[in-house]
């Protein structure tokens, strides 16, 4: 059975960055990165305090508005991640550097209804955040969002 321990006492550093664009009334995007530097894990076991915490973070947002049409771009770029398959008891060990790109529309009908559509990981990257979890490729999906 997995029983959950102290692994002690580490340091963790980083840095977080951001940019906010608001280059016209109708666009506006951000970029943050985010960068994560932790101690290495007790002797044996380097990466335990490194799981689910990845050293490089880049998000990306943009957004355009043509009247009741709103059109969003986001990115994701992940790298150094460490994890584990608790459940399967695996060792942590790094996965793979992955970008998910994500895409919607939304259109306003009214004030009180949206329409959307999007997709994503359009770019039907194969990746895992978690080792032995693959997650989905392009995925499509569409709704209405209405308040009541």
């Amino acid at each position: 059975a997995f029983v959950n321990r102290n692994s002690g006492a580490f340091a963790v550093r980083g840095v977080e960055a951001g940019l906010d664009l608001r280059p016209r009334d109708n666009l506006n995007a951000t970029l943050h990165y985010t960068y994560t530097d932790i101690d290495d894990g007790p002797p044996g076991n380097p990466d335990l305090n490194r799981q689910g915490k990845p050293e490089h973070v880049v998000n990306m947002v943009a957004a355009y508005r043509l009247g009741a049409l709103v059109l969003t771009l986001e990115g994701e770029y992940v790298q150094g991640l460490y994890d584990s398959n608790l459940l399967a008891g695996g060792d942590i060990r790094k996965v793979d550097d992955f970008l998910v790109v994500d895409m919607k529309a939304a259109y306003a009908v009214n004030d009180d209804t949206d329409l959307f559509v999007g997709v994503e990981n359009m770019l039907d990257d194969d990746y895992e955040q978690i080792p032995g979890y693959p997650m989905p490729g392009a995925t499509v999906f569409a709704g209405v969002k209405a308040a009541l």
